[in-house]
């Protein structure tokens, strides 16, 4: 379960609050601070804790963010992975664009987590692959996750078989710390 910080309370009671393992978001962090409060329920309920962290590391690497979030549509589904963005590729002058569906891996079980973001990225790219988007989607996972799990053989075996590109992330400071194809 995820707490929520209304507006009436100091944004530093989430970090100290996470800091003693409550899993929670201040308001201001995910861009809710003036919203009703059905919208804020509604919002935090999709959305990941560190989505804040990873769009912010983005743009600091140079990335302009297009689409928080990204509708893909499939048919008569609709998708939405978390962020697109673009930057421009000075040396062969094109515009790369990419794909993050952002993940904390915060579940009781990591594998229970991991089974659920292999099967959004599945879904993520097959949308990608029916309107024949050229777009590089990645899954993007805390540098402590990636450390303490993805050297073992089912995380391991998953990326590469279902080509999996992952985008490794540090929350304190907000960076990018490892893009992998």
């Amino acid at each position: 379960m995820k707490l929520l910080l209304d507006q009436g309370l100091p944004s530093s009671a989430a970090a100290l609050l996470s800091e003693v393992g409550i899993d929670t978001v201040h308001v201001a962090e995910i861009g809710l601070s003036a919203a009703e409060d059905i919208p804020k329920w509604e919002c935090m309920s999709a959305r990941d804790r560190f989505h804040s962290v990873v769009k912010q590391a983005l743009i600091q690497e140079g990335w302009r963010i297009t689409d928080d979030p990204l509708l893909v549509r499939y048919g008569p589904t609709n998708l939405r992975v978390d962020l697109g963005a673009e930057r421009i590729i000075a040396a062969q002058r094109n515009l790369e664009e990419i794909a993050i569906e952002i993940k904390s891996f915060l579940d009781a079980s990591v594998v229970n987590d991991f089974h659920a973001a292999v099967g959004q990225y599945l879904h993520y790219q097959l949308g990608f692959n029916y309107n024949g988007w050229k777009r590089k989607l990645y899954l993007a996972v805390p540098s402590g996750i990636y450390a303490a799990e993805f050297h073992k053989p089912l995380f391991e075996d998953s990326i590469q078989t279902y080509g999996i590109k992952i985008l490794v992330y540090s929350a304190e400071p907000p960076e990018i710390e490892q893009w992998i194809e």
